[in-house]
């Protein structure tokens, strides 16, 4: 508390905390004591989402967090991911910062970043950002203060203290992480030239948190992944090379076959993730040509994106393969169970006039000819 007080710098608390003895239960408990009564439920739920993210082992980004944090405090109202300029993502993470010390009481800190070419940058629009203009404090990341916040977080009883729970039962940590890393998407895709090949990576983080909450908060995680299928859609349109090399197997893959004006991505993500939930309802509200079922049994049999996103075994915790080839079976039409009758942009074979994902109004569907521009553009 002295440390706080005194305006020590981060370091200069770091070495408080390593002065003091192992038993620092109270401590801690002292600390989020002395968080005001008003904040307490915005502390608990931004300490929560910290803690869960650290189990992954993620980096979490201060830029991504301060961007997405009304959602966090109103999981039922989720914000499409969006863009901001660099005066707007400056002023945000400058104003999270400052909540972050408030409302946790030092237990969290910003750790700014300098430039490093290694890693995707979200401070700057141009191509090519000289040193002396890298903004550290967008591209920062959220920590714990000391290594032993996080054990203490740890302990089993922990997150039963007033100070720690939320009464909210829209809350949930995956579910809002997966939130997290598709606002990481949507600004990594807005560096049309920095971006490129980024998108496989957060996609990974997404699914990495979307996957248990398709069984913890299914409704929540159906609404995230509508709002990746949007992105999604709109990237394929506006800058394929952010998805490399996951476009690069979409080009050359039987599914454009069947959607050439938009490739279903939710949908096979939760295929090969085995999103157990997320296809049930598929199942309730779309149809897809018979011939597709052998596609999507490939994907829940190979994982073919999964193995692209690369070093992530989100599915490793899968139903039985059996369900989901049933329900597979059922979105085509091949099940047993009667299917729901096809809506308007219910997506079918190509070359029967349909609105899809990525179809605009006034071009009939056969003579769509994006896959072949899609390829011709990766080529290039």
């Amino acid at each position: 508390m002295e440390g706080l007080a005194a305006y020590d710098s981060v370091a200069e608390l770091r070495k408080r905390v390593d002065e003091l003895p192992p038993e620092l239960e109270n401590l801690f408990q002292h600390m989020l004591g002395k968080i005001e009564p008003r904040y307490q439920d915005e502390a608990a739920r931004i300490l929560r989402l910290c803690y869960w993210n650290q189990i992954n082992h993620d980096p979490l980004s201060l830029v991504c967090f301060a961007t997405f944090h009304p959602s966090v405090m109103d999981p039922s109202n989720i914000v499409p991911p969006r863009d901001f300029s660099d005066a707007e993502k400056h002023a945000r993470c400058e104003m999270f910062e400052g909540r972050l010390r408030s409302r946790c009481y030092g237990l969290l800190e910003v750790l700014h970043k300098r430039r490093d070419r290694k890693t995707h940058c979200f401070c700057k629009m141009a191509k090519h950002v000289p040193e002396d203009e890298h903004d550290q404090l967008v591209d920062a990341n959220i920590i714990f203060l000391h290594r032993t916040v996080f054990d203490f977080l740890n302990e089993p009883a922990v997150w039963d203290l007033p100070s720690l729970r939320v009464n909210d039962a829209s809350f949930n940590e995956d579910a809002l992480l997966a939130g997290i890393s598709l606002q990481a998407l949507k600004l990594s895709a807005a560096h049309k030239f920095r971006g490129e090949g980024s998108g496989p990576e957060y996609l990974g983080r997404f699914l990495s948190h979307a996957v248990p909450a398709d069984r913890s908060a299914p409704r929540l995680i159906a609404l995230m992944s509508s709002k990746l299928e949007s992105f999604l859609q709109q990237v394929l349109q506006e800058n394929p090379f952010f998805l490399l090399p996951l476009m690069s197997a979409v080009a050359s893959s039987e599914v454009m076959d069947y959607f050439p004006a938009g490739v279903p991505f939710a949908l096979l993500f939760a295929v090969e993730a085995g999103m157990i939930n997320l296809l049930r309802s598929q199942a309730r509200q779309s149809r897809f040509p018979a011939g597709f079922a052998q596609v999507l049994r490939g994907h829940a049999t190979h994982r073919p994106y999964l193995q692209i996103i690369g070093g992530r075994d989100v599915a490793s915790d899968a139903p039985n393969m059996d369900e989901i080839l049933q329900i597979i079976d059922r979105c085509c039409g091949l099940g047993t169970k009667p299917m729901a009758e096809p809506q308007e942009q219910t997506l079918v074979r190509a070359g029967e006039k349909r609105k899809s994902p990525g179809h605009m109004d006034g071009v009939d569907s056969d003579d769509d000819d994006r896959p072949k521009q899609l390829q011709k553009r990766l080529a290039s």
